[in-house]
C-alpha cells in the first residue's frame, strides 16, 4: 500500500480516512503495516489519524506481538501505556499474555543500557496497571502474572504494589476469600516474587482473626512468618489443628511442617493431644497424633501441664493399646525427662 500524504491537505485527510479503515481490517498482517507507520507518523498525527488505536486492536484481536512493535516502533513513548491498558483490560486468564507482550516489545533498546531503562520504565508502568487489576481479579489470573513480577523485578522495578492489593482485599475478606488470598501469594512466592514477604504477616494477622483453617495455607503463612509475628503463626497453627474439619493427614502435615518454624513451641503438641483425647475414632490415628507430639517440642510449662498429662491418662483408659506412646509423651512433658529417641524415631534436637 502506497501513501500520498505529501498531496494536498484534503487529499491527505482523505488517505489518512482510508488508512485507518485499512487497519480495521480482519485480515492484515504486520508485514504490510510496518514499512507504512513509523516512516509516516507525523502526517498521520497531523491528519488525526487512529492509527495507534488501530494497532492495538489488531494485537488484541490477532494475539500477534508484531503489531505491538510497530506501535512501540512508531511512538515508543506512548506505547507502553496504551499497551499495558489495553492488557489489563483483556480477558483476566489473557492478561498475563498480554502483559509480557508489552514488556518484551517495549523494553528493548539499542544498547544494554537503554534496553535496561526501557525495561524499568515499562516495568513501572505495568506494576502500577497490574496492582489496580489485582485488586479484582481472579486469584488464578494473578498467580498466572507471577513469573512476569519476577522478571521485573529481576529488572530493578518494585513490585510490593501488587502483593499490597491483595492484602488490600484480604483484610476485609470472609474466611474462604482470605485463604484464596493467601493461595494468591503463596502462588506468586513459589515463581519468584520476593516483594510476597512484605505482606505474609499482614495476611497472617487476617487469617488468624477470621479463623482460616486451610492446612496449606495455614502451613506456607507460619513457616514464612516474620518473628514478630510468631505468636499470631502459633494462634493460626494451633487452632487449625483443633478444628473438626481437619483431620489427621491435616493435622499432622500442620504440625510437622511447622515445627522449626514455630521453634517446637509446647502449644502444638498440646493441641495433638487434646484432639486425640477429645474424638478421633481410632487408635491408629490416635497413634499418629501421639507420635507427632512426641517430635522432641518443648515441654509443657506448669500452667498446661496438668490438663495435658490428664488428656494423656484419658487416651490409655480408651485405648490401652497406647499405654507406651502416654507414658513416653507424660515422660517427656517434665524438664529433663526426655531419656533416648521418641517414640515415633524422629531426629533428635536440644532441649
Amino acid at each position: 500500500m502506497s501513501l500520498r500524504l505529501d498531496s494536498q491537505p484534503n487529499q491527505a485527510k482523505q488517505t489518512v480516512m482510508f488508512l485507518d479503515a485499512w487497519l480495521s481490517g480482519g485480515t492484515l498482517r504486520p508485514d504490510e503495516v510496518s514499512p507504512i507507520i513509523p516512516k509516516h507518523v507525523a502526517k498521520l498525527d497531523a491528519n488525526d489519524s487512529a492509527w495507534r488505536d488501530r494497532l492495538v486492536a489488531q494485537w488484541l484481536g490477532t494475539g500477534l506481538t508484531a503489531f505491538a512493535k510497530i506501535l512501540v516502533e512508531g511512538d515508543p513513548d506512548a506505547a507502553p501505556g496504551l499497551l499495558t491498558a489495553a492488557a489489563v483490560g483483556a480477558q483476566p486468564d489473557a492478561v498475563y499474555k498480554r502483559a509480557t507482550d508489552v514488556f518484551e516489545v517495549a523494553g528493548v533498546g539499542e544498547t544494554e543500557a537503554i534496553r535496561e531503562a526501557n525495561r524499568r520504565t515499562v516495568g513501572r508502568i505495568l506494576v502500577s496497571a497490574l496492582a489496580t487489576w489485582a485488586a479484582t481479579a481472579p486469584i488464578g489470573a494473578i498467580i498466572l502474572c507471577g513469573h512476569l513480577l519476577a522478571e521485573i523485578e529481576a529488572a530493578g522495578v518494585a513490585v510490593t504494589e501488587v502483593p499490597n492489593a491483595i492484602l488490600a482485599q484480604a483484610r476485609s475478606a470472609t474466611v474462604a476469600d482470605v485463604t484464596a488470598y493467601a493461595g494468591a501469594a503463596q502462588g506468586l512466592a513459589s515463581t519468584g516474587v520476593k516483594s510476597v514477604g512484605v505482606v505474609v504477616d499482614g495476611l497472617l494477622a487476617r487469617a488468624t482473626a477470621v479463623g482460616v483453617v486451610d492446612a496449606n495455607a495455614v502451613i506456607w503463612l507460619a513457616n514464612n512468618a516474620s518473628a514478630q509475628s510468631k505468636a499470631d503463626a502459633i494462634q493460626l497453627v494451633v487452632s487449625a489443628m483443633g478444628n473438626t474439619t481437619n483431620g489427621v493427614d491435616q493435622i499432622e502435615a500442620i504440625a510437622g511442617q511447622t515445627r522449626l518454624a514455630l521453634d517446637r513451641n509446647h502449644r502444638v503438641p498440646y493441641t495433638l493431644v487434646e484432639r486425640a483425647a477429645a474424638g478421633i475414632p481410632d487408635a491408629a490415628s490416635m497413634k499418629r497424633l501421639l507420635i507427632a507430639a512426641d517430635n522432641r517440642w518443648r515441654v509443657q510449662p506448669p500452667e498446661t501441664r496438668t490438663t495435658y498429662l490428664t488428656n494423656l491418662s484419658a487416651i490409655a483408659q480408651a485405648q490401652p493399646e497406647l499405654e507406651p506412646e502416654v507414658l513416653a509423651l507424660k515422660r517427656h512433658a517434665l524438664p529433663g525427662g526426655r531419656k533416648g529417641r521418641p517414640i515415633g524415631g524422629h531426629q533428635d534436637d536440644p532441649e
